[in-house]
């Protein structure tokens, strides 16, 4: 066959080959960017439900640090998106699990906690939910998700199908911006499934039953156990690998709050080489140190208000409360949170802070 002709039928086959495909990550983009309308049409459509009593969620997640949430659909459950290692873990909580809640209602049932909040004015159902979460289990709990039906079927359902993203957000209730939920849900969708791990403390060694003063039966948990498990299912990667001497100063007049504070550090990876009280009394918690992931998580946790955002990219910094002290030192720790007055009212005052 000459030449010419080769060139002719050549040509021809490359007009018959078929289109090239869209990539993985123009098709993925296309998605998000569909999802995103939806969400934002129904929002303004009113298909949202609002947030409706008081959470004091003051920061804003960028997608970097892991996400805690507390979920109340058909049971309470703790949820953890990691998006270092892209990792979830759900933890189904009984609701017959006993708990100290705070603002002074005294021990309750999980089942009531919620329902605790909501009797009150102004309404305080999910920020004393969180609290009562966050205290229980010692991780800081950083959103709530109110929602019908089950919360690990949702979760299931959104690696699978990423249109059912669409579904979980509107048909629920949280204290997290569209961004953070698209955000959370988009993240869920990409963990694979060796690396999303659930538990029911109902069915561990963690909980056993316990009659209470009133003659009625309730779960109680294993305090030791509990933070050995926690510690296994909630590390920050990331926090863990900087690894950086963290210290816990106590600028208030009420003893204790340095020790509950380590054991949260702790539990997420942190590693805790200090811990004391510092002489002049602080209003404002702070995180100070070096700067880096650590510091601006630990401010997330301890000291929100003082984490300056841009809506709605979530970018934010540290340093917008200054430590008012002569006598600091910085030499020990690398990191330094100072608890003010605001960290005891948040746990002691229905005003928050």
């Amino acid at each position: 066959m000459p030449r010419s002709a080769l060139k002719k039928v050549t040509h021809s086959k490359r007009k018959l080959s078929r289109p090239r495909r869209p990539s993985r990550t123009k098709l993925g983009v296309a998605v998000l960017a569909f999802l995103l309308g939806l969400i934002l049409f129904s929002k303004i459509g009113g298909l949202f439900g609002s947030g409706e009593d008081i959470s004091f969620k003051n920061y804003i997640w960028n997608g970097n640090s892991t996400l805690n949430l507390v979920v109340k659909s058909d049971n309470i459950y703790v949820a953890s998106y990691n998006p270092q290692d892209s990792s979830f873990t759900i933890l189904k909580v009984p609701d017959e699990t006993y708990a100290s809640v705070p603002l002074g209602f005294g021990r309750w049932p999980m089942r009531s906690v919620y329902d605790l909040g909501q009797a009150e004015k102004p309404l305080i159902g999910a920020r004393l939910l969180k609290d009562t979460t966050g205290m229980l289990f010692g991780v800081p709990v950083d959103g709530y998700i109110l929602t019908s039906g089950n919360f690990g079927t949702m979760a299931e359902n959104a690696r699978k199908n990423p249109f059912s993203i669409i579904g979980a957000i509107r048909e629920s209730k949280t204290d997290l911006n569209i961004v953070e939920s698209i955000r959370f849900w988009w993240g869920v969708k990409g963990v694979r499934f060796d690396r999303f791990k659930s538990a029911d403390l109902e069915n561990s060694d963690l909980t056993s039953w316990a009659l209470l003063p009133d003659g009625s039966r309730g779960l109680e948990l294993d305090g030791l156990r509990l933070d050995q498990f926690i510690q296994s299912r909630f590390e920050d990667s990331k926090l863990k690998d900087e690894g950086l001497g963290i210290g816990i100063l106590n600028a208030t007049d009420h003893p204790g709050l340095a020790e509950k504070a380590a054991r949260v550090v702790t539990n997420i990876g942190g590693r805790v080489i200090l811990t004391g009280n510092l002489e002049e009394r602080q209003h404002n918690s702070f995180v100070l140190g070096k700067d880096g992931y650590t510091q601006t998580r630990l401010s997330q946790v301890f000291a929100p208000a003082c984490i300056q955002t841009s809506w709605p990219l979530g970018l934010f910094r540290s340093g917008g409360c200054f430590l008012q002290s002569d006598s600091f030192n910085f030499s020990r720790a690398e990191v330094t949170i100072v608890l003010g007055e605001d960290y005891f009212l948040r746990y002691n005052s229905t005003k928050g802070n």
